[in-house]
Formats: C-alpha cells, sequence, structure tokens
C-alpha cells in the first residue's frame, strides 16, 4: 500500500472509539489506534515492535499467544474476555475479538478490535446481587403471608363444619366470604411469587418440543377441560424450537386455561392452537370461541392485576401479565385479537434467531 493509504486507514482507525491494534505474523505490535493509547496509558513508541511479553505476565501471554497463534493458522476469528490492569491499579473487563488479515504480499496480521465492558460487567454483577436479594426478600414475605392467610382459611373451614348449624343465614353468608376470600389471597400471593421468580431466575435455552408441551399442559389441565366440557385442540406445532421449557410450559397452561374460564354459556367450547413460520419469526395463536373481549380491554389485560370485569370467573390478573414477561424475555411480543361473543385469537411470537449457549 502507498503512504497515502496507509495514512487514510491509520485516520480511519484513529478516528474510532473502540481500542485497535495491529499484530505481525511474529506477533510484534505493528499498530495501535488513539483509542488504544487512551485505554492503556501506553503511547506507540512504547507499544509498537513489542510483544505480549513485554506487558503480561508469562502465564498471560502465553495464553494470547496460543489464541493469536491459532488465528493465524486457521483464519478463524476468535472472541476472548481478558482483564487488564492499568498503570493507576484499574482493572478493566475487556472483550477483544481477533482475526486475520492478509496484505497483497501474502504477509498474515492479526487485527484486534477490543470492547470495554467493565461498566456492564460491574452493573450486571450488581444486579445479580440485587436479585439474590430480591428473591430471598420475595421468598420471606410470601412465607411470612402465606403462613397467617392459610391460618385463617383453614379454620374458617373448621368452623364451616362445626358451627353451621348454629348459624344463621347472614352470619353463614359472612363465614363463607372469609373462606373464599382467604382462599384467593392465598392464590394471589403464591402467583405474586411466580411472577417474581421469572423475572429473577435464571433464563435456560434448550431445543423443545411444542407437541410435548401442549400434551403436558392439556394433561394437568384435564379436570378444567372436562368440567368445561371443553375440547383443546392442535397440529402442526414445532417439534424443536429453542426456548425456556418451564416458562414456556406456564405460557401456554395461562393462555389455554384463560380460554377454557371464558367460554360462553351457549356453545360448546373448542380451543385451537396453531402456528405459523417466517424465516426468523414462529406466531402462535390460541384462538377460541368464548365471550371475546372488548377492543378498549384488549391491551389492559397483560398488565399487572388487571382482568376482565366477570363475576363468574375467578383469577389474580396476574397469569397474561406473566406470559407477557415470558414471551418479551424469548424476545417476542405477544397480544390479542377478539370481538366480543364471537371469541378470541391470543398471539405470541418466539423469535427463531434466539443464541442458545454452549
Amino acid at each position: 500500500m502507498s503512504e497515502h493509504t496507509n495514512q487514510f486507514l491509520a485516520a480511519i482507525l484513529n478516528g474510532g472509539t473502540n481500542p485497535v491494534f495491529v499484530k505481525d505474523s511474529t506477533l510484534k505490535f505493528v499498530f495501535i489506534n488513539d483509542a488504544f493509547t487512551r485505554m492503556t496509558g501506553l503511547k506507540e513508541e512504547h507499544v509498537l515492535g513489542k510483544d505480549d511479553y513485554d506487558f503480561f505476565t508469562t502465564a498471560q501471554a502465553d495464553a494470547f499467544k496460543a489464541i493469536d497463534e491459532d488465528v493465524l493458522n486457521t483464519g478463524i476469528k476468535n472472541f476472548n474476555e481478558e482483564k487488564l490492569l492499568k498503570p493507576d491499579g484499574t482493572i478493566l473487563t475487556l472483550n477483544t475479538s481477533k482475526s486475520r488479515i492478509t496484505d497483497e504480499f501474502g504477509n498474515h496480521f492479526i487485527v484486534g478490535n477490543i470492547y470495554d465492558t467493565t461498566e456492564r460487567k460491574q452493573l450486571i454483577d450488581k444486579l445479580k446481587i440485587s436479585n439474590q436479594m430480591l428473591k430471598r426478600y420475595a421468598n420471606l414475605v410470601s412465607h411470612d403471608l402465606k403462613t397467617p392467610v392459610s391460618t385463617i382459611h383453614r379454620f374458617s373451614q373448621l368452623m364451616s363444619r362445626s358451627a353451621i348449624s348454629k348459624l344463621d343465614t347472614t352470619e353463614t353468608e359472612y363465614l363463607h366470604f372469609i373462606t373464599s376470600s382467604s382462599r384467593r389471597l392465598f392464590e394471589l400471593v403464591e402467583r405474586i411469587l411466580d411472577f417474581s421468580q421469572v423475572n429473577m431466575q435464571e433464563f435456560k435455552l434448550d431445543k423443545v418440543n411444542i407437541n410435548d408441551i401442549v400434551n403436558n399442559v392439556k394433561s394437568d389441565l384435564r379436570t378444567l377441560i372436562e368440567d368445561g366440557d371443553c375440547s383443546v385442540e392442535f397440529k402442526n406445532l414445532p417439534e424443536e424450537l429453542i426456548a425456556d421449557k418451564r416458562l414456556l410450559y406456564s405460557v401456554f397452561q395461562n393462555l389455554i386455561s384463560n380460554a377454557i374460564k371464558f367460554k360462553a354459556n351457549d356453545r360448546n367450547s373448542i380451543v385451537n392452537i396453531s402456528c405459523a413460520e417466517s424465516e426468523d419469526t414462529v406466531i402462535f395463536t390460541i384462538a377460541d370461541n368464548g365471550i371475546g373481549i372488548e377492543e378498549k380491554e384488549q391491551e389492559k389485560i397483560f398488565e399487572m392485576f388487571e382482568r376482565l370485569d366477570s363475576n363468574s370467573v375467578s383469577g389474580s390478573g396476574i397469569g397474561l401479565a406473566l406470559s407477557k414477561m415470558i414471551i418479551q424475555r424469548h424476545g417476542g411480543k405477544i397480544w390479542t385479537e377478539s370481538e366480543v361473543g364471537k371469541g378470541s385469537q391470543f398471539k405470541f411470537t418466539i423469535p427463531q434467531d434466539i443464541t442458545m449457549p454452549f
């Protein structure tokens, strides 16, 4: 390359915000940009012509040398997290990508791009600690709430059995209110704990068979399905999709049980589960022929504690909010299309390109 071309390329690299370095085939530094100097505090004259052994311990330099030689020999890019101790004692967390380039004479070089993820790593560590504390707090609060509520419910049931014949109509009605309210409060505490745990627990991606998940949901909801005289149908669902199996199970369970609960009284309930695939997304649809949802309610029902006004249907108003959180964690979205009296279609997407951990 001409001197003018070299100067032009150096100007481009010096204009970037990420540190960049170039090593020759002997693994000596032949170029660093201004961002590299700002990050390390080292000037060109202190770096060019030297190798990693001049700056790092032997063990670290050996590790970097092995990576560099592999990149030079194979041409395969390498991504590696590294720690850098600055002269002022600050430790940086760096993600470095290394790739091989070849000049017009056939000489191989390594180009390294450095991304300073120190603040991001510190934030993640703080969030992990915060989530652990929140999880312990949620479990403690849940236990402290569930115990007295469970006690109230149990003793109200015992009182119903032993004293029901001695109570008048009004007193019996009061006792019924205590029993049913304590039961709903207990269920609400359970659902709030579920919500908090989903938000804090580790996201575990794996290859899952959606047909198996739906079959398991049907089995677990068998009593609800039979009592509601309902038919749950599905076919041609993906046999292999990258997702968190346990969380996706919760989504199907919430949506199917909702479809059964909000059935129409003048016809048999039918729930149909289907999907459509595009190049980068799978769209699932849970359709029912139930009572439907007014347009003004269709956004609200995905918010915490929001539920349809129906005296005949019990619920905490958390299931759809939980489903929304789960789908968003997968990088998808969830919505409903509905018409009052004609049923609802709950739809959600799962991206095809979710990265599965090694």
